[in-house]
């Protein structure tokens, strides 16, 4: 379809005949330079991480109402089922679907991950794709900067939870911003977004092959929150994905967290070691369900991998906050026979 050339141009042909003949440089600028003002807040004197998104959950808490807290996060509709609205949509065209929008016997826990089988025709193959997302609007609004950095940790630890492995997964982006003007703190949060998702893509080693942006999210005096969406795909063994519902009674459930930075970032060397550490366990058949924990916390997580086969779980009450924030981490069932292979 094409020749790689040493000179710098790209060359169409139409039936014998150059219909384009362009520099490179001149595709590198899109044909157009422009230059603006950008003004970026920090949010200093925030922090991120310190309370609930949830208001109801806050107020609960305060009042020592546990299980009120529980109703509030599970009534969220960010949190509440979505079965309806995805059953509009058929995930079985094509017979390839390694996994249904939700799991368990009864159906009820939603998976975290497209996967579905490669189709080679007539052929045999166990090669599935997989793909995650990662958004918190929340945390986007707080900081445009973090929230691009925690959309692609969610979605990479998604596809990693699922048994992908996440040196090999690649990224495309959805971009959505409130109207530019000439006033320059308008143009820091889309400034903010790529510049958390630039130092995200470096720290992990990982790159966007494709993305899409628009600055036109406005309507009067309503403005959409910073939006940077983190789509992640990557491939895997079909008979080799894992998925989230929480399997027998009597396994055990592990909280595997990641390290944040002194400045509420993620510490990327560690990520990538938790990383690896969950894909080990994951190949080794050691993790029987797991589900990646996001602004809603741990709480929400663990009850929606219960949902799936009408389970229950016990909880340490003084381990952690299961209702704080906390992108990115592992809720891993294991059964108590891989404890000690697994502390090692």
């Amino acid at each position: 379809m094409a020749v790689v050339t040493e000179e710098p141009r790209l060359i169409l042909n139409w039936r014998g005949k150059p219909i384009v003949n362009l520099s490179r440089a001149f595709l590198d600028t899109n044909g157009a330079r422009q230059e603006t003002r950008v003004v970026v807040e920090s949010p200093e004197g925030e922090k991120l991480f310190a309370g609930y998104w949830n208001e109801e959950v806050q107020k609960a808490l305060a009042d020592y109402n546990l299980k009120g807290a529980m109703k509030a996060v599970l009534s969220d509709l960010n949190v509440a089922s979505q079965k309806g609205l995805v059953e509009q949509f058929d995930s079985s065209i094509g017979a390839a679907s390694v996994l249904m929008p939700h799991g368990g016997r009864y159906q009820l826990t939603p998976t975290q991950v497209m996967a579905a089988k490669l189709p080679v025709g007539n052929a045999g193959s166990h090669a599935a794709s997989l793909m995650s997302y990662g958004f918190d609007p929340y945390l986007s609004e707080k900081s445009p900067f973090h929230g691009a950095i925690y959309a692609i940790t969610e979605s990479i630890a998604k596809i990693v939870a699922a048994g992908g492995d996440h040196r090999r997964i690649r990224f495309s982006f959805q971009e959505y911003f409130k109207r530019m003007t000439e006033d320059p703190r308008r143009w820091g949060a889309p400034f903010a977004a790529l510049l958390g998702a630039y130092d995200a893509q470096i720290g992990f080693g990982l790159g966007a092959i494709g993305g899409k942006d628009s600055m036109s999210g406005s309507f009067n005096d309503i403005d959409v929150p910073p939006t940077l969406v983190s789509f992640a795909v990557d491939m895997a063994r079909d008979d080799q994905v894992v998925t989230p519902e929480l399997k027998q009674e009597g396994n055990t459930l592990l909280l595997v967290q990641l390290k944040h930075d002194s400045y509420d970032g993620v510490d990327y060397e560690a990520a990538g070691r938790v990383f690896d550490l969950v894909h080990r366990l994951t190949g080794d058949g050691r993790v029987c369900s797991a589900y990646v924990v996001d602004g809603y916390g741990v709480f929400a997580a663990v009850a929606k991998m219960a949902f799936g086969n009408r389970l229950g779980a016990a909880l340490a009450t003084d381990a952690v906050d299961y209702f704080a924030p906390m992108h990115g981490a592992f809720v891993l069932e294991t059964a108590p026979s891989q404890m000690e292979a697994i502390l090692e």
